[in-house]
């Protein structure tokens, strides 16, 4: 009897994390198809997940104390509008990486994968053999192609909305790359972006 509770749980469980999973990667395949022209469109995403200490740290800008009024303050960040301390702390919570004492930009072995995408035509390439792809496909002339890396979405606002880190540039790019956040709400079961934040700096 006990394992067959147990068994029921772990199902549970699972289709439950299946379900969130699945509406995540929605929400990035709906963003991507507002900023491409189809999913037939040849495309490189590193493979490495963009840290989500770095979609923390773009969130929430530059904590500081006014120095007349003592009052705790921010650079940056997302709009007023749609920050909200408490929410701000349950996602820092929930998605705070430990392990990523270096502050690196990328997750450590956490990395996309085809089935994540509705597009097909990505070419999925390691950060650490990107310049040197970049390198053959200017030698080899071949077409420039969009390049892009991606955070985990994570859900903020008691699941009302999702973020996620985004940086952007194409194939004859080494380090020239646009950094930016994209939060999203889901309206008639497609997410919609309600805000693109750049780092220390809001466009609403």
């Amino acid at each position: 009897m006990k394992k067959s509770i147990t068994c029921q749980i772990l199902i549970s469980v699972f289709f439950i994390n299946s379900v969130i999973g699945q509406e995540k990667s929605q929400a990035l395949n709906d963003y991507l198809q507002t900023i491409i022209s189809c999913c037939n469109q040849e495309l490189i995403i590193k493979k490495e997940k963009v840290s989500p200490n770095v979609v923390l740290e773009l969130f929430q800008g530059k904590p500081y104390k006014d120095s007349t009024t003592n009052e705790a303050k921010r650079e940056g960040g997302v709009s007023s509008l749609i920050y909200n301390e408490k929410d701000y702390n349950e996602m820092k919570k929930e998605y705070y990486d430990d392990a990523n004492i270096e502050k690196e930009y990328f997750s450590k072995n956490i990395f996309w994968i085809s089935d994540n995408f509705k597009c097909k035509k990505i070419y999925f390439v390691p950060n650490k053999d990107y310049l040197d792809l970049t390198i053959s496909r200017l030698e080899q002339h071949l077409p420039i192609l969009k390049v892009f890396s991606f955070s985990e979405p994570m859900y903020y606002s008691s699941k009302k909305h999702v973020v996620f880190a985004v940086s952007e540039g194409d194939s004859e790019s080494f380090v020239n790359f646009e950094n930016y956040l994209i939060i999203m709400k889901r309206e008639k079961n497609k997410w919609i972006v309600i805000n693109k934040t750049y780092p220390y700096n809001v466009y609403e």
